[in-house]
């Protein structure tokens, strides 16, 4: 009886915990989930991500082209072989002081809480030392806002 018993109260103490688990366990949501007061922050994260992998991927050929021809950066995206134009994503090169400058920016962006977004090659440098970046986005209401984006925390749409 001893045993049934035993069962009986971890069977009752999982159901407990797989309950608390599904309803949050009455935790307050961490602050990068909650909204900002800019709104849409979900929809802005996820447009502001999408945009930061286009940016290290177009900083990668980039920065590998300009390595290949001692250190003299592309004028043009399509001198490292790619198009400037996706069916969503404009991509443009230019210069910040001695610094490269990626801009991706969406084709159609209304309807989309950020328009456009920006990276220099000290991107890459700051993602392979901390795992993440700060990216500067053009956001809907205009303004600039500051993302902080993981690699691999939200799939790109």
């Amino acid at each position: 009886m001893l045993q049934r018993r035993d069962l009986f109260g971890a069977a009752t103490l999982a159901a407990l915990l797989l309950s608390l688990t599904a309803c949050g366990g009455g935790e307050k949501p961490s602050a990068a989930k909650q909204p900002d007061a800019a709104g849409g922050s979900d929809q802005a994260q996820n447009e502001a991500t999408q945009l930061g992998a286009e940016i290290t991927n177009v900083l990668d050929r980039v920065l590998a082209y300009a390595s290949a021809r001692s250190g003299r950066a592309p004028e043009t995206i399509a001198e490292v072989g790619l198009d400037s134009l996706t069916p969503k994503i404009v991509r443009r090169v230019s210069r910040q002081g001695r610094d490269i400058l990626i801009t991706a920016a969406f084709r159609r962006p209304a309807g989309r809480a950020v328009w456009e977004c920006h990276g220099t090659n000290r991107l890459l440098e700051e993602l392979s030392l901390m795992g993440h970046y700060e990216l500067a986005c053009s956001v809907a209401g205009g303004g600039i806002r500051t993302f902080t984006i993981e690699p691999g925390s939200a799939a790109a749409k």
